[in-house]
């Protein structure tokens, strides 16, 4: 929307991407020796690589005075420009954000330096006019060692700074510098044309004389510029925003060149190049293993046999208005024009297909762009009073302290709790964990159980939170009044709160971990707290639960694993060991409502209780679920997150359930704790069915597993993954 605005009014090539090029910008401004250049760092742009071309160009050295700064780095900085400026060379200061202590001597080291190169030179001007007389006494005065070496700096040193943005970056280097940024380019066109002027030429392309070359050169291209603008997405794009920049895309193909010189046409490697490429060139940055998924994903289908034939398709055509499409496609040909002219081509909005996501994936956009722009705005909303009859900020949260004090439960004491778990049913619980090792006459107490320890621990961490939650209302309120000094913490928490925002030390400790579930809403994030006591304390003082509420755990992963200690210990007289077992997850697809579902036929009395748990309050992103055919679905259109059926998790040994597994097609859907895919929020990977045989073929042209419902690749460019909150 707001490209259509700008180019309604300014024009529409305000709305085109710009290229920045180092080399360009640096002889329309024509920096001297004295003048710093800085550039700016951004995820995905690396200048380096332009930098050491422009010097090569102007015949000038930067390799030997390149210094990447960090602890210690000081001594090699000044050494690096002390060298460069005598002999003339490139000093290249990389990461200089990591040396802002340095950062601050340098604008005084310069203007030093200056001066000293100025006094040198009018000395010399000097000796021209006045003769030899001047010359006799200089000589006389370095004998008696009165004076030292006079400095002179040569007039092709240049300093060049890389550094991102910091607000405590010296203001006085910035006026005195010429300052550039390199962002990254915003959508496929712009990648491809940046590609193209920046690192493919018409040199490169005819380095190696065959066709596959430049095919492949262009799908890595292609491929360079999806994986950097899926970052938009958010976590259903990567589940961690990766910098890939230039300096990857001329590895790979640096690499690609050597292995079609030494392999030749017929003797193409694709699992050396895939190898290479995604677990090396790019692989070396990714830390995630579902991420590394996702590349290889990317790389076997784009990175293959299958992009020489003719009907090859990176993914569906786009619609350009009036009938028309565009299709996505190689062009065959052998000069760089004809490629820079399909680029031009190429649409400026790009369709999320193209990514591998659904329509969906626009709307998850739009979503953190909105969220970005409502969070600037909020901090900019006063704080006072609008009228005479308005409430100020102090008496709203004054009077939402004592509301919410009042509701917020009860604590029990932990050695109560304990007693309570210690002397919970033997006839049932214990009973049915033991299964045939049950000893009536041993002496085993319900805190011998694994999920009793698990619900002991949970109390305790939740009792935690309740603690700090009182203390928290209840000092806000005696600080408004002036009864307590108002600690930063409690103006923090007043300013939250106002915002309809929940303290951040509500569930983020003081070395910055997370010690309780997150939530941007202040009333959903009161509701958490007094469901996840309510779900723990029905628990404790009562049988368990038919169903299990994942999202109300602090730790769903131990969860899990106190189950599989269960069921082990059932099958202990067959020999079960607990790391021979593995997690065995089915959908029940027909069980929708938690709240009518019954495990037994009359919960514990009943004689046939299934092994494992039930768990509900999962959500699916990136897909939706089939109930008919009990299977992964294509998203609704405009639903971005699909409520799970009530799930069934339990331990087989792992023949067992490789055997059952055997029998359909599945895609590993790793599940996470909340919107945010990181390993701390990880809790586990199940097996879920995917469709059957439904390859949506169009029109016989060859593409990538994109329409082929029934390949695991599928789902994964989808980002598909469960969550245990939206939020």
């Amino acid at each position: 929307a707001a490209d259509i605005f700008v180019g309604a009014i300014l024009g529409s090539k305000y709305t085109k991407p710009l290229i920045c090029n180092v080399g360009k910008t640096y002889n329309a401004v024509g920096a001297g020796k004295w003048t710093p250049c800085i550039l700016l760092l951004t995820p995905g742009a690396d200048p380096t690589g332009q930098i050491k071309a422009l010097a090569k160009v102007r015949n000038a050295q930067v390799d030997q005075y390149t210094v990447s700064m960090g602890e210690g780095q000081e001594k090699y900085a000044k050494m690096a420009i002390d060298n460069a400026m005598i002999n003339g060379g490139w000093a290249l200061l990389n990461n200089c954000h990591l040396g802002l202590g340095y950062m601050s001597t340098l604008t005084d080291y310069l203007q030093q330096k200056k001066e000293e190169d100025t006094a040198t030179r009018a000395l010399e001007d000097s000796k021209k006019t006045t003769g030899g007389d001047d010359e006799k006494k200089e000589e006389k005065k370095k004998k008696k060692g009165k004076e030292k070496k006079p400095f002179k700096c040569h007039d092709n040193f240049r300093l060049w700074i890389t550094c991102e943005a910091h607000s405590k970056f010296p203001i006085a280097l910035l006026q005195t510098s010429i300052k550039m940024t390199m962002e990254p380019p915003k959508g496929l066109k712009a990648g491809l044309m940046r590609s193209y002027n920046e690192v493919v030429d018409e040199e490169r392309l005819g380095r190696v004389p065959e066709s596959s070359w430049r095919d492949l050169t262009f799908s890595l291209c292609f491929l360079h510029s999806i994986v950097q603008e899926r970052r938009k997405f958010g976590p259903i794009g990567w589940c961690i925003k990766y910098e890939f920049n230039q300096s990857d895309l001329e590895a790979s193909l640096m690499f690609l060149e050597k292995h079609f010189y030494e392999s030749g046409m017929g003797g193409i490697s694709w699992s050396t190049i895939q190898y290479m490429i995604c677990e090396v060139q790019y692989g070396g940055r990714i830390t995630d293993d579902f991420d590394r998924r996702l590349f290889n994903t990317f790389g076997s289908s784009w990175l293959s046999q299958n992009v020489f034939h003719e009907d090859f398709r990176f993914c569906d055509s786009a619609s350009l208005g009036g009938g028309k499409r565009f299709e996505y496609v190689i062009p065959r040909s052998e000069t760089i024009n004809t490629f820079r002219r399909y680029i031009e081509t190429v649409p400026d909005n790009d369709i999320p297909s193209l990514f591998g996501l659904h329509s969906n994936a626009d709307l998850t956009l739009g979503q953190i762009e909105a969220k970005t722009m409502l969070d600037l705005i909020q901090t900019t909303r006063p704080r006072e009073a609008s009228g005479s009859e308005g409430k100020t900020p102090q008496q709203i949260v004054s009077e939402l302290s004592s509301d919410l004090l009042s509701r917020v439960p009860k604590l029990m004491k932990m050695d109560d709790i304990r007693q309570l778990i210690v002397k919970r049913p033997k006839t049932k619980e214990i009973e049915w964990t033991l299964s045939d090792a049950y000893n009536p006459n041993k002496k085993i107490t319900g805190i011998d159980i694994p999920l009793n320890v698990f619900l002991f621990q949970e109390i305790e961490r939740l009792s935690k939170i309740i603690m700090i939650v009182k203390d928290t209302l209840r000092d806000v309120g005696y600080a408004i009044k002036g009864e307590i000094i108002m600690t930063p913490q409690l103006s923090d928490a007043i300013d939250a709160m106002f915002d309809g925002r929940p303290p951040r030390h509500w569930y983020v400790d003081a070395g910055g971990v997370e010690i309780a579930w997150t939530d941007e809403s202040l009333p959903d994030w009161f509701d958490g707290l007094l469901l996840r006591h309510k779900q723990l304390m029905d628990w404790l003082t009562s049988m368990r639960p038919n169903v299990y509420w994942m999202t109300g755990f602090f730790n769903p992963q131990g969860f899990l694993t106190a189950m599989r200690q269960e069921v082990t210990r059932r099958h202990a007289a067959n020999g079960w060991a607990l790391d021979e077992v593995v997690l065995h997850t089915e959908v029940l697809s027909k069980v929708t409502d938690p709240s009518k579902f019954k495990m037994g036929s009359n919960g514990w009395e009943g004689k046939e209780i299934p092994e494992g748990v039930y768990i509900h309050g999962l959500f699916l992103e990136g897909a939706s679920w089939d109930a008919d055919k009990g299977c992964l679905g294509v998203p609704k259109v405009g639903v971005l997150f699909d409520n799970m059926p009530v799930i069934h998790v339990t331990a087989l040994k792992q023949e067992e359930a490789e055997r059952r597994y055997a029998k359909s097609l599945w895609y590993d859907c790793p599940v996470y704790t909340k919107k945010k895919r990181t390993d701390l929020n990880f809790i586990y990977t199940p097996k879920i069915k995917i469709p059957t045989d439904e390859r949506k073929k169009r029109r016989g042209r060859r593409s990538d597993p994109l329409s082929n419902l029934s390949d695991p690749h599928y789902w994964t460019k989808m980002g598909v993954a469960m969550l245990c909150s939206k939020k």
